[in-house]
């Protein structure tokens, strides 16, 4: 029966990369500033620098910009982290990146939102997501995550860590620590600070050696929009040295 249910959902879904969860709506798209690319354009559509085959580092910088303008919501786009229980590394095995997927695409139907920028590690996950307008409840949507995510985990009889009797009689279990970190974006500035935070991470926590080759992460719809080359991440990032507190406890 669990077979058959895992099948239905596959074939439902059918999403073969954890980093297809970006929403095609808040995908970066910095191609037009690329080489041999057509003029760029504006929200209002009059062009904004003529079509050339090198941009100037002023003007990639300022479209760039312009796209995190685009994307960002005064009160509406956030940094999260969530943290598996007793850090169990559990989110990029096979079934852990399924069940995420199922659970994410399951909530969004109900309670639309975009992820902009997406990591997942073993025992945590980092995104940026932007939610409707004058919708700010990002809670419901990560804890009915969560909870998706938890009830097929356990259905499948997978290993969780042990509770305590007080948690086990909240009907809290041994997946997911029971809160998240939550961070409100608060500027163009801040949403590109926290985006280069997210692709650095697995860099940070020496998963990798180079940014680009870990596999469950947005960074790549980013090298492919032209925000970052390919070898991005040598070092860490200017833009996230003065903070420290990311949610990783």
């Amino acid at each position: 029966m669990v077979g058959n249910t895992r099948k239905r959902d596959a074939a439902q879904f059918r999403l073969s990369e954890f980093n297809h969860l970006v929403s095609r709506d808040s995908q970066p798209s910095f191609t037009t500033l690329s080489r041999n690319s057509a003029a760029v354009k504006s929200n209002n559509n009059h062009s904004l620098y003529a079509a050339r085959s090198e941009p100037t580092k002023v003007e990639h910088r300022a479209t760039l910009m312009s796209e995190f303008r685009r994307f960002f919501v005064p009160g509406g786009t956030y940094f999260f982290t969530l943290v598996t229980y007793d850090r169990k590394p559990i989110l990029t095995t096979e079934d852990g990146r399924f069940y995420l997927r199922v659970a994410i695409e399951h909530v969004r139907q109900k309670r639309p939102f975009e992820i902009f920028a997406t990591a997942l590690l073993p025992d945590h996950w980092h995104l940026v997501m932007r939610l409707p307008q004058d919708d700010f409840a990002y809670s419901t949507r990560i804890r009915r995550i969560k909870d998706e995510f938890t009830t097929r985990w356990r259905k499948t009889h997978l290993p969780e860590a042990p509770v305590t009797s007080a948690q086990y009689y909240r009907d809290e279990r041994g997946v997911w620590q029971p809160r998240f970190w939550e961070h409100t974006v608060r500027d163009e500035d801040d949403l590109e600070r926290c985006v280069d935070y997210i692709h650095w991470n697995p860099r940070k926590h020496e998963l990798v050696s180079r940014v680009r080759d870990w596999k469950w992460s947005s960074f790549h719809r980013f090298v492919a929009s032209g925000h970052y080359p390919i070898d991005w991440g040598g070092t860490a990032p200017q833009t996230i040295l003065e903070t420290d507190d990311w949610g990783e406890p």
